[in-house]
């Protein structure tokens, strides 16, 4: 029966909250991404035309809110990829418990030690031939 540490449980509890934020920043752009999309163009571009000449927007005023436009989508891409990073960082956190090995000291070095004394001592036995 394996024991179970205390830093094991507060890894995992720690690998959960951190793939709940990510899942939070995940929700949080598709929420945005929603309200954007969903949006009129004149509410997302904050413009208006009224078919005058004299009083609707310039072409500097438009190439410019389309620009801040793509700026927001790329901000929004920036933001889910984040996300996902944040969730998968935290699965890692999660099943890394029970997949680690000791850094330092421990039957994983001992383990490795072993393993390369054995290597080494066929190598030897190699160049006697």
């Amino acid at each position: 029966m394996q024991r179970i540490h205390c830093t094991d449980i507060i890894c995992r509890v720690i690998g959960i909250l951190v793939f709940c934020v990510g899942v939070g920043l995940l929700v949080a752009v598709f929420s945005m991404a929603y309200k954007l999309f969903n949006s009129s163009p004149a509410q997302v571009l904050g413009i208006s035309f009224t078919g005058n000449p004299h009083k609707d927007p310039g072409a500097a005023t438009i190439g410019s809110q389309f620009g801040w436009l793509l700026f927001r989508i790329g901000f929004l891409l920036l933001m889910a990829l984040a996300g996902s990073l944040v969730a998968q960082k935290g699965v890692n956190l999660y099943l890394g418990v029970a997949h680690s090995l000791p850094l330092l000291g421990g039957n994983g070095s001992r383990r490795a030690n072993k393993t390369a004394e054995t290597e080494s001592a066929g190598d030897d036995h190699l160049t006697n031939l």
